[in-house]
């Protein structure tokens, strides 16, 4: 019950504040999310980067290689999603790699 009530606040926050939307070229599904230009990556070996990342709601039809349109502040990026993680029982994480 918990969850539901996670997922519903979550979806209703993404759709209120949302900055972003995408296009998702597979499905020609559109969604609301948070886009973040560089997101601190930690890897295994103790190294650490950046990468373009977004926040999607976890119903979104979206894998890996799948390649995406980024509607941000009123620009237009294309992006590849490398990695999906998921967070807070509600929300994938796509790690994004340039065109």
């Amino acid at each position: 019950m918990i969850s539901n009530l996670l997922k519903r606040d979550l979806k209703k926050i993404i759709a209120k504040d949302s900055n972003a939307n995408i296009t998702i070229f597979r499905t020609q599904e559109e969604h609301k999310c948070f886009f973040f230009k560089e997101t601190k990556i930690f890897y295994d070996d103790g190294l650490s980067g950046t990468s373009p990342t977004i926040l999607i709601d976890d119903d979104a039809d979206v894998k890996i290689r799948d390649e995406i349109q980024v509607n941000f502040l009123e620009n237009i990026l294309s992006f590849i999603v490398h990695k999906i993680e998921y967070e807070s029982q509600a929300l994938k994480r796509l790690y994004l790699k340039d065109l």
